[in-house]
């Protein structure tokens, strides 16, 4: 059941009581290796969580049929956006875009794609080997919309870093004609 329920989880495993570890353990099997429960995201222990409860209250009600993971069930989850929002991987360190943009959400990019289609663009033009007056206009133009995409920051000296270079920058163009 979590093997279907979860997105990029091939295989589960337990790992037995060793003398180095006094407890079984439980192991995914995920593009990136066999990964632990405890380094599974939050919203895949959360899931997990969910579903071995549920489970196990399917076992308990239905302990005489075959297979009581088949049985009727109405599942009430109150509240349920305090567990979706993305919030809940701070416990990472991850900013927000780092969220959107991990296997969990299967984003690309958490920018709208209509930038996405100006940097492609940008490139494009960029990769040539002489720009015509036409490219040019049109890198102007592109440059215009990229400005509109906010700055993405860790601390504030990066945010006044960045509006001193953006100042420079302007100051170039204006000064050199470019």
């Amino acid at each position: 059941m979590l093997i279907d329920l979860l997105p990029d989880v091939g295989n589960i495993r337990t790992k037995p009581i060793t003398k180095t570890q006094s407890k079984p353990a439980i192991e995914f099997e995920t593009p990136y290796g066999w990964v632990s429960l405890r380094d599974l995201s939050l919203g895949y222990q959360t899931l997990i969580a969910w579903m071995v409860d549920l489970a196990h209250r399917l076992f308990e009600r239905y302990p005489d049929y075959d297979n009581p993971l088949e049985q009727p069930a109405i599942v009430l989850v109150d509240e349920i956006d305090l567990h979706l929002h993305p919030k809940w991987q701070r416990i990472k360190g991850w900013r927000i875009d780092q969220v959107l943009t991990s296997d969990l959400f299967d984003l690309a990019s958490a920018r709208p794609a209509k930038y996405d289609n100006y940097l492609k663009r940008q490139e494009e033009i960029l990769s040539k080997p002489q720009l015509t007056p036409a490219d040019e206009q049109e890198l102007e133009e592109i440059g215009k919309k990229l400005d509109e995409l906010p700055i993405v920051t860790n601390n504030p000296e990066d945010n006044e870093a960045m509006a001193i270079l953006r100042k420079a920058a302007e100051i170039f163009k204006t000064n050199y004609k470019i």
